[in-house]
């Protein structure tokens, strides 16, 4: 049964190879989507996802260029809605795993409505921490920093812990886990606000790189 929905997507409509990423790059393009042929089409796997949080990380940036800068990720393409780690809730569903309702996150198409293969998705479970955290302390950020610090890093008792790019989602979460194992730990960050911050947030010490000069 047809059930159309109205939408909208953030296109990518010229890639930004230098300088900010403007509405000359990016547009909203209104269309609409019919969630109820999930599952009709050859794809019988797939649910429909209204979307609800949007993770907005560094990288998107690089996928925005037409060269590729070696990135595991492919970059976008022109006139296509653009990706990026949401959350959001299944409206319909062609998938047993999942159910109407069920609170999911994953990497796909930046919009308001998104159909998508039930195995991109996991369940989330909101009991635990608000759903947008899933994107940030429990996602893809600290992931990062976990695997970073703690595999890459191999850091040994006793070491002091220097963090570049400190106030990012990352690098903050780096200095988390450094300060938790009780270590001393430097940050550094583009401007006097940010260094604020990370003393805030319990570095040690942090500096401002553009305006230091030592």
């Amino acid at each position: 049964m047809e059930q159309r929905v109205p939408n909208r997507e953030l296109i990518l409509v010229a890639y930004a190879n230098e300088g900010p990423v403007t509405d000359a790059h990016l547009k909203i393009r209104e269309t609409q989507l019919d969630i109820g042929s999930v599952g009709k089409d050859e794809s019988p796997g797939d649910v429909a996802v209204q979307n609800l949080w949007i993770s907005v990380d560094p990288y998107l940036r690089q996928l925005m260029k037409e060269s590729d800068d070696g990135l595991y990720l492919r970059n976008f393409q022109l006139n296509q809605a653009i990706l990026s780690g949401l959350v959001g809730k299944l409206v319909a569903s062609a998938n047993p795993a999942f159910k109407l309702g069920d609170i999911v996150s994953g990497y796909y198409q930046v919009s308001e409505y998104a159909i998508v293969p039930g195995g991109d998705l996991r369940k989330i479970d909101t009991s635990v921490a608000k759903p947008s955290d899933y994107l940030g302390i429990l996602g893809m950020p600290a992931l990062t920093a976990w695997a970073g610090f703690t595999i890459v890093g191999e850091p040994k008792p006793g070491d002091e812990v220097f963090v570049s790019a400190a106030a990012g989602s990352v690098g903050m979460l780096v200095g988390q886990l450094a300060k938790i194992k009780g270590w001393r730990v430097v940050g550094s960050a583009g401007s006097d606000q940010k260094v604020k911050l990370l003393k805030e947030f319990g570095f040690d010490n942090a500096f401002n790189y553009k305006s230091e000069t030592d």
